[in-house]
């Protein structure tokens, strides 16, 4: 079975970190993407608005996302999907996050650099990371 999301959108906020009891670094992101369409009947324009919980357990990835990433930038995020379970003011809730693992996934900074130049930039690509204005 496979269960793999790829979104193109803005975050709504800076990166969240955490670190675990093993001293893992965890960045967290809330990615907006939206739909647009036309009414056929009024001819209004409509959007809605969805959002993605992204959770980074890649060190390299994270860190970069920690050190580069601020509210608004535009990213691709490529990861598994995972539904989980937990307990909040006594209501059993769900969640559904996009999975950046160690092995698996990918962040893609997709705005351009200061100057106006220059390819989207993964946060796989540690060699040009000293490279970005943010």
């Amino acid at each position: 079975m496979l269960a793999r999301a790829q979104i193109i959108g803005h975050l709504g906020k800076d990166p969240e970190s955490r670190t675990l009891g093993n001293g893992n670094l965890v960045v967290t992101l809330s990615v907006a993407t939206s739909r647009r369409w036309r009414e056929k009947d009024s001819g209004e324009k409509k959007e809605k608005t969805f959002w993605h919980r992204v959770v980074i357990y890649n060190k390299a990835q994270a860190e970069a996302c920690q050190k580069f990433l601020k509210k608004g930038a535009k990213v691709m995020v490529l990861g598994d999907l995972e539904t989980r379970d937990y307990e909040a003011d006594g209501q059993q809730r769900t969640i559904t996050e996009i999975l950046v693992s160690a092995f698996q996934g990918e962040v893609i900074f997709l705005d351009k650099r200061e100057g106006g130049g220059g390819d989207p930039v993964s946060a796989a690509d540690d060699e040009r990371f000293d490279e970005l204005p943010y």
